[in-house]
């Protein structure tokens, strides 16, 4: 059989797996998104990995077939992990990602099986609306970008400005991969940006890859979200950047390293500076030296005019120079901005 083709009737081709750490108040909704779909009911799987037992969630799981698999706790904060376990039982070609606080809509299934019939395509993403207090919110948060990136040794240069404009990565349940496109041993050395993972493995193969702004996808925002900002008072903001920013600067260095020779490189290389300028920011008690930050800026220069998209020039000449004179000040220009962003995405949701 060809690898490339999801043609086997004699197993799902389809598999979604639905992860969950400690969060077992949102598991049946995002379970019942996947069950309740327009695809027929044998092109599909669905596994739950989870890190805790619980009857009336087991039982649901075993009265609905649906694979229940537990990780034990020396895994239970690795995002790349709990995916490796899940992909391993995975019978179906292409995999699906969905949170365990997140919905699929009912033509979710159904249009993937769409994007991957023909065999030319490795790597799908769908638009997303914003779900809150069970309602779906207004359209301006769906990312409008739709774009078709055909596999090839080289990036052009629309590739490449889409790809810098839009955040491709953006939430895993968002993500349909082919399976075979997705290196378990790198995926295992994930903690946190598990989206971040998957979409540059997607657009690195020699396989096409789609973008489009079908909100398939419900976001759900909550309490209990991971997020790296408090607007509360300033400390609170910096010390949670902080801790965001060091949790996650590990998986970026390991990616960027892995990638930094591949066609991905220039477009991976902007995120990535820009991700080490913001952990350097508010490294804990700002003891992160000038020197570094210099650096770190010029390589953001760097990789802009590789890429010719000149956007980030200005932004890295006028950070650096604040953060020479002044990195509290560059540090409380950002937190009113984020106040004024939090202040509209209230006014959104309220």
């Amino acid at each position: 059989m060809d690898k490339n083709k999801i043609n086997d009737p004699m197993k799902p081709k389809i598999s979604v797996i639905i992860s969950s750490y400690n969060r077992k108040e949102f598991i049946r909704a995002a379970v019942e998104s996947a069950m309740d779909q327009t695809l027929e009911k044998d092109l599909y799987e669905i596994i739950v990995v989870k890190n805790f037992i619980d009857d009336e969630i087991d039982s649901f799981l075993k009265q609905n077939n649906i694979k229940n698999l537990y990780y034990s706790p020396d895994i239970a904060k690795y995002a790349g992990a709990k995916a490796v376990k899940g992909i391993k039982s995975a019978e179906g070609d292409i995999i699906c990602f969905l949170d365990d606080d997140d919905l699929f809509s009912k033509d979710k299934l159904e249009e993937v099986y769409k994007v991957f019939a023909d065999g030319k395509v490795g790597f799908y993403h769908n638009g997303h609306k914003i779900y809150y207090l069970e309602k779906t919110i207004d359209d301006r948060w769906v990312d409008s970008g739709s774009y078709y990136l055909q596999g090839k040794k080289e990036f052009g240069n629309n590739d490449v400005k889409f790809l810098l404009q839009h955040q491709f990565w953006f939430n895993s349940s968002s993500i349909s991969i082919r399976k075979d496109l997705i290196d378990l041993e790198l995926l295992d050395k994930v903690k946190f940006t598990i989206d971040y993972y998957l979409a540059f493995m997607g657009i690195n193969s020699d396989m096409d890859a789609i973008f489009d702004y079908k909100p398939l996808t419900l976001y759900r925002v909550h309490q209990s979200n991971g997020s790296k900002s408090s607007t509360d008072d300033f400390r609170k903001f910096c010390d949670s950047h902080n801790a965001y920013n060091t949790s996650r600067i590990e998986d970026h260095i390991t990616i960027f390293n892995y990638y930094k020779n591949t066609k991905v490189a220039n477009v991976l290389g902007k995120y990535f500076f820009k991700k080490k300028l913001g952990y350097l920011l508010f490294s804990e008690n700002g003891n992160a030296s000038k020197a570094d930050y210099i650096k770190t800026s010029l390589g953001l220069i760097n990789y802009d005019l590789k890429t010719g998209a000149f956007g980030d020039i200005k932004e890295a000449c006028g950070g650096c120079l604040l953060f020479v004179l002044s990195p509290t000040k560059l540090k409380r220009m950002l937190y009113h901005h984020y106040i004024d962003e939090e202040t509209n995405k209230k006014h959104i949701l309220e």
